[in-house]
């Protein structure tokens, strides 16, 4: 049995597949993903935002304003943050700078209440101050 291989199938890579836009109203377009396309409306969404919000904004040109989610659709959809994905990514950044950090090892702990670890770390005898 040594120096044999057995190779087993997998089919992980199956669950992976990106849906795309092929098709407008019978006319036929080249794939787009349909991630990009809602990267690219979220994007413009907050550009128009901003425009209408700061009028600063209302003087950069009309190219780099259309650059702009493009370029950040193409950011989200190409680069891996962490090996994931930048929307998971910064998900998980905001909820632990913004989110409620009154856990110890997964368990709630009252916001008035100090933890003090007092022995050795294989046996923990925890004294409420």
């Amino acid at each position: 049995m040594e120096g044999r291989t057995i190779r087993l199938p997998s089919y992980n890579n199956i669950w992976h597949i990106s849906k795309t836009l092929e098709h407008i109203n019978g006319v036929r377009i080249s794939s787009i993903p349909i991630e990009v396309i809602v990267y690219v409306v979220a994007v413009a969404g907050m550009e128009l935002l901003a425009c209408a919000l700061i009028p600063p904004v209302r003087e950069i040109p009309l190219l780099v304003l259309v650059a702009i989610p493009v370029g950040a659709a193409w950011f989200l959809r190409k680069v891996k943050l962490d090996g994931r994905s930048p929307i998971k990514f910064f998900n998980a950044l905001f909820n632990y700078a913004f989110g409620d950090k009154t856990y110890v090892h997964f368990k709630p702990v009252k916001k008035d209440e100090r933890i003090v670890f007092k022995e050795m770390i294989s046996y923990r005898k925890v004294i409420k101050i």
